[in-house]
């Protein structure tokens, strides 16, 4: 995906860009690829490599969670490979959307139950925005 503004302005608040909004337009980029399924195992990628796992860390995550072979365990790092090195703007601004969402948190510029934890909260905001897909 190609954007006209940077993560950067994104983290500074400069462009308001939402977690729903980067969903959208993935989906518009992948759908005449693939079917919902795999638009949410890739953009599910894109959310564990933005969260700092490498492509061997999650190949390794999916290979104890499914008891995978060694041959298919390869197969899913060599996928995650993939991602990771052509979807790797994709990656950066989902970094950016996080982290202004941190940092509105952090500010108290956001609505939270005072009593969830940081991770609490970012899982909250995610699930929200994946339960109430707006795509077309």
């Amino acid at each position: 995906m190609h954007w006209d503004f940077t993560p950067e302005q994104v983290i500074t608040g400069e462009i308001p860009y939402t977690l729903e909004e980067y969903r959208q337009d993935l989906w518009a980029e992948v759908r005449e690829y693939t079917d919902r399924a795999g638009y949410e195992a890739l953009f599910w990628a894109l959310y564990h490599l933005a969260m700092g796992y490498t492509p061997s860390e999650m190949a390794g995550r999916i290979q104890r969670r499914n008891d995978l072979s060694p041959r298919e365990t390869r197969e899913q790092l060599r996928r995650f490979d993939l991602i990771a090195g052509g979807h790797q703007e994709s990656v950066e601004m989902l970094k950016a959307i996080i982290k202004r969402q941190l940092i509105l948190y952090k500010e108290g510029s956001v609505a939270n139950d005072s009593d969830l934890s940081v991770t609490e909260y970012i899982k909250e905001w995610i699930e929200h925005a994946i339960n109430n897909p707006e795509l077309d």
